[in-house]
């Protein structure tokens, strides 16, 4: 997901500072918040309907010019890329891969950042989803350390 989050932002402060107004797919259905769980899937789905849906022009806000020049913003998002990549290739390698979970925070962060962006009131159901299923996962951790099981 933060690998998608970074292509994502650098396509919007791309048109932003191009002065691009693109037209998009813009989903209604609340079932689309439920492909985050998996975002291979939710890519695919969302570019089958791009081809045959109805798109729509969308604006982004000035905050793009102001989002290319964050060094918050920056950080969190290669920190969390970086994080990720790095449980991606050596998942069968190293011994703890627990510290993905340092990365979450700043993911969440940028992803904040880049949500402002863009115009609606639907990207924070989407979020407030995304934080409702790190918490699971951050108490399956705690109850995981609380039986002295390995965090990786």
């Amino acid at each position: 997901m933060p690998v998608l989050i970074l292509i994502i932002s650098l396509i919007v402060i791309y048109w932003k500072s191009k002065n691009y107004q693109p037209l998009i797919f813009v989903p209604k259905n609340f079932l689309w918040d439920i492909l985050i769980l998996y975002p291979p899937i939710l890519l695919l789905a969302y570019i089958l309907n791009y081809l045959r849906g109805i798109k729509k022009k969308i604006i982004i806000s000035k905050f793009a010019n102001r989002l290319k020049d964050n060094y918050i913003f920056w950080f969190c998002m290669y920190f969390s890329t970086i994080n990720s990549l790095l449980v991606f290739f050596t998942q069968n390698r190293l011994a703890s891969l627990a510290r993905y979970i340092f990365a979450i925070p700043f993911f969440f962060l940028a992803l904040g950042y880049l949500y402002c962006c863009f115009p609606g009131k639907r990207k924070y159901q989407t979020i407030l989803i995304m934080s409702i299923i790190s918490a699971i996962a951050l108490v399956e951790q705690w109850i995981n350390y609380g039986k002295d099981k390995w965090l990786g």
